[in-house]
C-alpha cells in the first residue's frame, strides 16, 4: 500500500494474522462511515486460517519478489537459557533495533541520521551516538536483571577528572551507568552504576581495566554480597560503594535509554558506540563473562582471523575457507584476495619455490616463497659474471659449460613452473640431444629445456615402451636474445594420466596435452643441467623462477608475465 503519487517505490508488504477475522464486503471504505482510503493497492491475499510464522515469511517473500519490494525481515532469534533481552545492532540500516532473545522487546533509534549512526561494531555493525540528539530507546519493563552486559567504545578518554557522561539510564532519573567524574564527593571514580537515591557501585581509575577503544562491561548480581559484581574486559574489578551503599538489586524497571539527555549538572551526552547488549535473568559465572569478552578476538576455525574480523568481512567464523577454494580466509585476506570469491586468487597461493635471483648468499640463492628452499649453486667461478640485470631486478647467468644448481623440492601430481629466459643458443637434434636444460628431475622424469631454439618439455611414460611419453615443442623460437616468459604445468586427470600445458609470454602455446606421464621427481630438482651429458648445460640467463603445487589459470600465468612489463 502507499499514500502518494509514487506507487512501486513506496509499496509495502503488510501482514495481519488473526484467529477471528471477519472480512468486510468493502475494500477502501470503513463500513458505513465515510472514511475512504486514498492510494493504490497492489495485491490482497486472504486465508481462512492463521498462517504459521514460516508460512507468513514465505508469502511475504513471494510478494516482495513479485512486486520488487525489499523486505526488512527480522533477524533470526538466538535461543539461550536465561537470555531475556539481546540487541546485537546488526541491522545496519533503519531505526529498529531487534530483540533477538525471543521476547520482542525491540528498540528504536531516535534523532539519528542513518548514514552516520550505523558504523562498525565489535561484531558486525554497531551504532554510534553523535552526542547531540541521538538516542537508543528500548521498551524493557517488569523483568529481573541479574546480568547486564554490553560493549561500548566511548570515543573519548576515560579519565578520573574527565567530564561526566551518562552512557545509559533507565526512565527519567532512574538507575544510570556513568563514565568519568560523575560524583563531586568521590575521588577517582571512572565508571559506575548509580540509583537515583544515591546508592552506587563504582570503580576507580586505578582499578579499571579499560582500553582506549572497545570495552566490555558486565554487571552480575551476587546475592551473597548483596551487590553487583563489575567485570571490565573479562576481569572482575575491585569496586567501591557510595555513602548510601552499593547499587541494589535491579528488578521491575522500565524503559532503557542509551545516550540520554544531560541532567543539567555539568554532564554531557554520550558520543560513542554501543554494541551487543545482553540482559539475563540469572547471574552469569566469571567464566561465562570471560567467554563473552574473548569471543570477538577468538579464532574458532583457526584461519588466522578473529570473529570480529570475520563478521566485518562477512566470512564464516566456523569455516576456515568460506569460498571453498582451498585457501583459508586468513591467507586470502593477508594476500589481498577476496575470501568470499573462489575466483579471486593470489600469486602466492601454492607458491612452493620462488627464486628471484637478485643475489647470492655464499653459494645459495634466496627463496622468497617463505618455505626456505634456496638453490645451491655449483660451478660458478669467481672470475665469471654471475649476476646480470634481469627482467625483474637481477638475473643469474649460466655459462653453458659447468654452471648448474639444485633446488630441494619435489614436483607432485599438480604443478606449475614459471620463469624468465634470455638466450641465443640453438643447440639440439631430433633425438633430443644437446639441449639447454632449464629444469629437470634427478630421475630424468621431467625435462624443461631450450631445444633447437624452441621451448620444449619432456616426460617419461609411465608404461614402457613410452608410446605415450610427453614430447612437446613450441612452434615459435624463443632464443631471440630477449627476455621470454615460459610456463609449464600439469593437471592431474585419472590414474597416472595428466593434462599438460605450456605458455610463452603469458599466452597458452599448447594444451591440454593428455599423457600417461606422472612422476615424483625425487628430493631435488636440477637447474641448468640434465642428469647425464656434459653437453646439456644451460647457456643463458634465468630470472624469477617460480614453482607452484597447483595449476595456475591462464589469467594467473599472464599476470606473472605482466609482472615483468
Amino acid at each position: 500500500l502507499h499514500q502518494n503519487d509514487s506507487f512501486l517505490t513506496d509499496l509495502q508488504v503488510l501482514t495481519l494474522r488473526t484467529t477471528d477475522f471477519q472480512p468486510a464486503d468493502l475494500i477502501g471504505k470503513r463500513g458505513h462511515l465515510e472514511n475512504y482510503f486514498t492510494g493504490n493497492i497492489g495485491e490482497i491475499l486472504v486465508y481462512d486460517r492463521a498462517l504459521t510464522e514460516s508460512e507468513i515469511r514465505l508469502v511475504e517473500q513471494y510478494l516482495g519478489s513479485k512486486w520488487g519490494i525489499a523486505l526488512n525481515q527480522e533477524p533470526e532469534e538466538e535461543t539461550e537459557a536465561g537470555l531475556i533481552g539481546y540487541w546485537n545492532f546488526d541491522e545496519g540500516e533503519g531505526t529498529v533495533i531487534h530483540d533477538l532473545s525471543g521476547n520482542d522487546r525491540d528498540g528504536v533509534l531516535s534523532g539519528t541520521t542513518e548514514s552516520d549512526v550505523w558504523q562498525d561494531g565489535i561484531l558486525g555493525p554497531g551504532v554510534r551516538m553523535d552526542g547531540l540528539d541521538d538516542t537508543v530507546y528500548i521498551g524493557y519493563g517488569g523483568v529481573v536483571t541479574k546480568t547486564f552486559a554490553l560493549w561500548f567504545d566511548p570515543g573519548f578518554p576515560l579519565e578520573v577528572n574527565g567530564t561526566a557522561v551518562r552512557l545509559f539510564n533507565q526512565w527519567g532519573s532512574g538507575p544510570a551507568i556513568w563514565l568519568n567524574d560523575f560524583n563531586s564527593s568521590i575521588s577517582g571514580e571512572i565508571l559506575g552504576i548509580r540509583k537515583e537515591t544515591g546508592e552506587m557501585t563504582y570503580v576507580t581509575g586505578a582499578n579499571a581495566n579499560l582500553s582506549d577503544g572497545w570495552n566490555h562491561l558486565a554487571l552480575v548480581w551476587d546475592g551473597g554480597l548483596t551487590r553487583y559484581r563489575m567485570y571490565l574486559n573479562g576481569t572482575e574489578a575491585d569496586v567501591n560503594a557510595s555513602a548510601e551503599g552499593h547499587f541494589p538489586f535491579w528488578e521491575g524497571y522500565n524503559h532503557l535509554y542509551f545516550s540520554p539527555d544531560p541532567t543539567g549538572a555539568g554532564d554531557v551526552r554520550y558520543a560513542g558506540k554501543i554494541d551487543e547488549v545482553r540482559i539475563y535473568d540469572y547471574s552469569l559465572s566469571a567464566a561465562e563473562i570471560l567467554a563473552q569478552y574473548q569471543y570477538p578476538t577468538s579464532d574458532a576455525d583457526a584461519d588466522g582471523l578473529t570473529v570480529t574480523q570475520e563478521w566485518n568481512l562477512g566470512t564464516d567464523e566456523d569455516d576456515d575457507d568460506s569460498d571453498d577454494d582451498g585457501y583459508s580466509d586468513g591467507l586470502e585476506v593477508s594476500l589481498g584476495t577476496d575470501p568470499l570469491d573462489p575466483t579471486s586468487t593470489s600469486a602466492q597461493f601454492g607458491l612452493q619455490v620462488h627464486l628471484p635471483f637478485d643475489g647470492a648468499d655464499g653459494n645459495l640463492t634466496a627463496d622468497a616463497s617463505g618455505n626456505n628452499r634456496p638453490a645451491t649453486l655449483v660451478g660458478f667461478e669467481s672470475n665469471q659474471t654471475t649476476w646480470i640485470a634481469g627482467k625483474i631486478g637481477n638475473a643469474i647467468q649460466f655459462d653453458g659449460g659447468n654452471d648448474w644448481g639444485s633446488i630441494p623440492y619435489t614436483l607432485d601430481d599438480n604443478f606449475t613452473i614459471a620463469l624468465w629466459l634470455k638466450s641465443t643458443d640453438a643447440r639440439g637434434t631430433g633425438n633430443w640431444e644437446y639441449e639447454n636444460t632449464l629444469l629437470t628431475g634427478p630421475n630424468n622424469t621431467y625435462h624443461v629445456c631450450l631445444h633447437t631454439g624452441k621451448f620444449s618439455v619432456w616426460g617419461a611414460a609411465n608404461t614402457q615402451p613410452g608410446a605415450n611419453k610427453l614430447r612437446q615443442t613450441s612452434s615459435a623460437a624463443i632464443n631471440t636474445g630477449s627476455w621470454v616468459h615460459l610456463a609449464f604445468s600439469r593437471a592431474q586427470a585419472t590414474g597416472s594420466y595428466g593434462n599438460y600445458y605450456t605458455y610463452i609470454n603469458g599466452a597458452k602455446d599448447a594444451g591440454p596435452v593428455y599423457k600417461n606421464v606422472k612422476y615424483n621427481t625425487g628430493a631435488l630438482l636440477y637447474m641448468g643441467k640434465a642428469i647425464t651429458g656434459a653437453e646439456y648445460y644451460l647457456n643463458g640467463a634465468l630470472d624469477d623462477l617460480r614453482i607452484y603445487d597447483r595449476v595456475l589459470s591462464d589469467a594467473e600465468v599472464k599476470a606473472l608475465h605482466d609482472l615483468g612489463q
